[in-house]
């Protein structure tokens, strides 16, 4: 058995200079094993190299929060660790370096080549999803209204794997141009990921429906849902491209709700729209689908509801049957499946992600 030792190491992101540093003491135990296996699970890509004290790992998708989680718990849990322990680096290089090999080698590149647009893709389930697609391999273009968030997330993804265009979907020429542009720089287009879309936050019953407001969330979740499915898929069909066409629908499209009758409108609209932009592009080989999240504790939803995040996951919670909490990952993930071959013979389709709505 070898005896204990130390090594001090540094994840980092040159993009947003995020570090997570922290000492790390080996016992030839299986809580060092869990510790070491923690460590790996954040490293997104890249190979390690170590100097002479440290292990340096580059961590190209380490967030903020994560880093900052990640640092908390394993200077909480080894923050103790005896100076007198012996320095051991070519093993924890070793170690490391076979871990990453067996990540590496269960690593999907499903989406290679492929090029992704992601309305409403500065945060929530569009950011998520972003995140997702550039991992598997895509080169995403991120369009939304939100510029600051566009901006940060293209420099925390990497600008070799994605970048962001100001798009409001109300607008139609803005639209035309996302597309437009994206195929300028890329020269094809085979995942639209239309995602863009908002609710009210005042109370919309039919007896005090307000039409003005009613007719603003129909502008984005309807017209600008229309006209990202019109220009994306004659981008496709021009280029003989057989692409994908996910929406983001809702749970609702398939319920009712008395106090919000313009969401729920909205979202029968989008069903709709997939189920017939399905029958006439599955004709080119373009499939089109759409997601129905149940409630998510996304930006949005938050801000309209005035709750945090974490008032917003308790108050969702109760809302299905499988244990847990829905977050904006497990959307992403369903995403990114109808967006692959895996999916290959689905058309139409509305994937409920809501763990049982109940």
């Amino acid at each position: 058995m070898m005896g204990p030792f130390l090594a001090s190491f540094v994840c980092y992101q040159p993009s947003e200079s995020l570090a997570v540093a922290g000492i790390f003491r080996y016992e030839d135990d299986d809580n060092s094993k869990v510790i070491l296996k923690l460590m790996v699970k954040f490293i997104i890509s890249s190979q390690p190299f170590h100097s002479k004290e440290t292990i340096i790992l580059k961590v190209p998708g380490l967030r903020a929060k994560s880093a900052d989680g990640l640092a908390k718990y394993l200077l909480g849990t080894i923050g103790s660790t005896s100076p007198s322990a012996r320095l051991h680096r070519p093993f924890l290089y070793s170690v490391f370096h076979s871990l990453l090999a067996e990540m590496a080698s269960h690593a999907s590149n499903k989406l290679d080549g492929k090029v992704a647009i992601i309305t409403g893709g500065a945060s929530g389930i569009g950011e998520e999803t972003a995140r997702r697609l550039a991992y598997h391999g895509a080169y995403v273009v991120i369009a939304d209204i939100q510029d600051k968030k566009g901006h940060n997330l293209v420099a925390s993804i990497g600008s070799h794997r994605c970048t962001y265009i100001h798009c409001d979907v109300t607008d139609e020429q803005q639209v035309k141009f996302l597309v437009e542009s994206t195929l300028r720089s890329n020269g094809h287009l085979d995942i639209l990921f239309s995602n863009a879309g908002t609710v009210n936050d005042v109370k919309q019953d039919i007896l005090e429906f307000n039409i003005p407001a009613f007719e603003r969330l129909f502008a984005v979740n309807v017209r600008g849902m229309a006209a990202c499915v019109k220009h994306g898929a004659r981008a496709m069909v021009a280029g003989a491209i057989k692409g994908n066409i996910i929406c983001t629908a809702s749970i609702r499209a398939s319920t009712g709700n008395e106090n919000y009758v313009d969401y729920v409108m909205s979202k029968h609209a989008v069903l709709g729209l997939v189920r017939s932009a399905s029958k006439q592009l599955g004709a080119y080989g373009i499939r089109v689908n759409c997601v129905s999240p149940g409630a998510v504790a996304t930006p949005l939803l938050c801000q309209a509801f005035g709750v945090s995040e974490e008032e917003g996951e308790r108050m969702y919670e109760s809302h299905s049957c499988l244990k847990g909490v829905l977050k904006a990952k497990h959307v992403a993930d369903a995403v990114v499946f109808l967006a692959s071959e895996e999916a290959e013979f689905i058309n139409g389709h509305d994937l409920a992600v809501d763990g049982g709505w109940i």
